[in-house]
């Protein structure tokens, strides 16, 4: 993107289909917070046990994972992993000397308070550098389905430099 220009998204939402993404998302959330599953030791993922059942839910579960398979081979919910520890949605709570387990914050409680119009996603666009993009849906049109991928209506101030080599 070119230095000082502007761009504007355009995201169309059909309520008949809603986004996948949306959907699994809360349905992620809504598995740990009914669950409360522990973490792993090693590397405080959630276990493979849970994963299995959480993947079981999602709009399209991967068909080839298995009880035993680990969390870096479910790359959404690693993503969504990921996801409620940086928007802070819940936090590691050690339970006695070994274990961890998940907890929801206060963060958690205003976001589940939001309708479906209100909600914001953030969207950590280059872990390094931690760039933080917020994006706000204003409203959900039903005309249109055909429009399924999200398009810039509006930006403001400079774009950073990034992949050059790319323009």
């Amino acid at each position: 993107m070119a230095k000082g220009r502007k761009t504007r998204i355009r995201l169309v939402i059909n309520e008949i289909d809603p986004v996948p993404l949306m959907k699994d998302f809360n349905t992620f959330i809504t598995y740990l917070v009914e669950n409360k599953p522990y973490l792993t030791r090693r590397k405080q993922f959630f276990s493979p046990k849970d994963l299995h059942q959480i993947n079981q839910l999602m709009s399209s579960p991967n068909k080839e994972n298995t009880p035993r398979t680990n969390q870096e081979l479910y790359p959404l919910l690693h993503l969504f992993y990921h996801l409620i520890f940086y928007g802070k949605l819940f936090e590691k709570v050690s339970v006695g000397s070994q274990k961890v387990r998940i907890q929801k914050t206060n963060r958690m409680e205003g976001y589940l308070a939001l309708t479906s119009t209100e909600k914001y996603f953030l969207y950590l666009f280059d872990f390094g550098d931690e760039w933080h993009f917020y994006v706000r849906l204003v409203e959900i049109k039903k005309e249109h389905p055909e429009f399924s991928e999200p398009e810039v209506i509006e930006s403001k101030g400079e774009a950073p430099e990034q992949y050059s080599y790319w323009e």
